[in-house]
């Protein structure tokens, strides 16, 4: 398989042994691609490339069409929001629209010659502290689900540093220098991002 720039957060099968693939990535296989692409079963990247602005998180298939469902509000360049039907082949934007606005969508379904799409609620909970320790110059911090609607990946920051998510793990660790970080951490879902978790000082030695 091609290398992704970024995460893949939905796999859809062509039918040919090949894969359609969504998420929140800038490139595969060293092509320029946002957010969606199309996977040949040799492995090769396909021109496909519907140029969503940002996250697709769910994609499905209907005869020519391929609809994209996600966290974004453009596709190809055009205005869509959280969902698009694309050519299947060329991945060329179609006229269908949704006639909606508002949340974006979570998961799309076809039944019936209709198509069904689900979007979450509300941003998850703020994430709640478990522990944190030093060991030499290891940090390691551990938190727990906050409640409410379930994030999809959370948003870790330390001052000095920046931030970076942790591929929906709730426990981050690595070797810093020496000095005062303070850590906070974000639940993350398709509705949007939780407020900071009181932030955490830790002391490297």
């Amino acid at each position: 398989m091609p290398t992704v720039d970024g995460d893949v957060r939905v796999v859809y099968p062509d039918g040919d042994g090949g894969v359609y693939i969504g998420g929140d990535f800038t490139g595969v296989g060293g092509f320029p691609r946002k957010n969606a692409a199309h996977i040949r079963a040799d492995g090769t990247v396909s021109a496909w490339a519907p140029e969503a602005n940002e996250r697709v998180w769910s994609i499905v298939r209907d005869g020519s069409r391929i609809f994209l469902g996600g966290w974004f509000s453009q596709v190809g360049g055009q205005a869509r929001d959280g969902v698009a039907a694309v050519d299947a082949t060329t991945g060329v934007l179609l006229p269908w629209t949704a006639n909606r606005s508002g949340l974006s969508v979570w998961t799309l379904a076809m039944h019936g010659g209709k198509l069904y799409a689900s979007r979450c609620v509300s941003a998850p909970a703020v994430p709640q502290w478990l522990a944190a320790g030093v060991a030499g110059r290891r940090v390691t911090v551990l938190w727990e689900y906050g409640g409410g609607p379930a994030p999809s990946d959370y948003l870790v920051t330390a001052s000095g540093i920046g931030s970076g998510t942790t591929g929906g793990m709730r426990r981050v660790s690595g070797d810093l220098g020496p000095g005062t970080y303070d850590i906070t951490v974000q639940a993350v879902n398709a509705c949007g991002t939780s407020v900071p978790a009181t932030t955490y000082s830790i002391v490297v030695p």
